[in-house]
């Protein structure tokens, strides 16, 4: 598996994710998916992609108590 190796190799995984329930949801999943591969969870900062969203259906101090974690970057960016 090509990808685990990079990520095995890699110093930081950056995860990237919404602020919405399904989103977060998939997060955790991703998240424990590397906690099985030798703590690769311990690699990873949590990124909030906040494009497109007018008013995210959860907020980040909530978002960081279901994910378990800090966030450690958040982007809003616009297009045009």
């Amino acid at each position: 598996m090509i990808d685990v190796a990079a990520l095995q190799k890699a110093d930081t995984i950056l995860l990237v994710t919404q602020l919405s329930l399904p989103n977060l949801r998939n997060a955790i999943r991703i998240l424990r998916f590397l906690r099985e591969l030798n703590g690769l969870d311990e690699k990873v900062k949590i990124v909030v992609n906040r494009l497109g969203l007018e008013e995210p259906t959860i907020r980040r101090k909530r978002a960081e108590e279901i994910i378990g974690r800090e966030i450690f970057w958040k982007c809003r960016t616009s297009i045009g």
